[in-house]
């Protein structure tokens, strides 16, 4: 199975992270593991995350997240870009979805994460809905200090969609991938506006 079928099954639209050039300075510093260790996701869930990570971008035709350390672009973006009140809501969804994941399948292994990340990521989208919309509710009457119950499917979706499109905004701006899956040119030439991509680049998206 090629990348475009891989991301075509788990429902992505490109586009839902900007790609600034903050966040390609944060890719930059992301392209080895070597005495890393997380600044904002906990040590303890960095295997589970990386694993569910590699559930969304496995090896294929090009590397796989885990291949291309996308787990540090999560962190440090997290950690530069997210403000903490969402990283405590994007970490306490990712915590509901792997109890949901636990209680479901009895433990977190890769064939469990796939199970779950595509519950949510393929649901209709009238459930999609739903959960958002729970989520919301939840979110408001926390900030009236009401103590609801968590929605825990609603943070776990939320968390999981904002994984993925973490994931696919690294990969795209890996430099792996802009330079050797991409159309790549060190040296941009002249501006053409209306032209034929498979003349150009053999039909592949131009490098970010």
């Amino acid at each position: 199975m090629n990348r475009r079928q891989v991301l075509k099954n788990l429902g992505y639209t490109f586009g839902a992270t900007a790609m600034t050039p903050s966040v390609l300075s944060i890719l930059q510093s992301c392209s080895s593991s070597e005495g890393w260790a997380p600044k904002i996701l906990p040590s303890n869930q960095v295997a589970t995350l990386e694993a569910l990570m590699d559930v969304i971008l496995p090896k294929t035709d090009t590397p796989s997240a885990s291949e291309l350390n996308l787990i540090r672009f999560v962190d440090a973006y997290m950690d530069v870009v997210i403000s903490e009140k969402d990283q405590k809501l994007f970490l306490q969804g990712f915590e509901a979805f792997t109890e949901i994941t636990t209680t479901e399948s009895g433990n977190t292994n890769a064939k469990a994460l796939e199970a779950q990340l595509f519950k949510f990521l393929r649901a209709e989208a009238p459930k999609k809905g739903k959960w958002m919309q729970d989520l919301y509710g939840y979110l408001e009457a926390v900030e009236k200090g009401e103590g609801p119950a968590a929605p825990k499917e609603s943070l776990a979706y939320n968390a999981v969609s904002s994984l993925r499109d973490l994931c696919i905004t690294g990969f795209r701006g890996s430099e792996y991938i802009g330079e050797q899956v991409l159309a790549y040119a060190p040296i941009p030439g002249q501006q053409q506006g209306c032209v034929d991509l498979m003349e150009t680049t053999g039909g592949k998206s131009w490098s970010l």
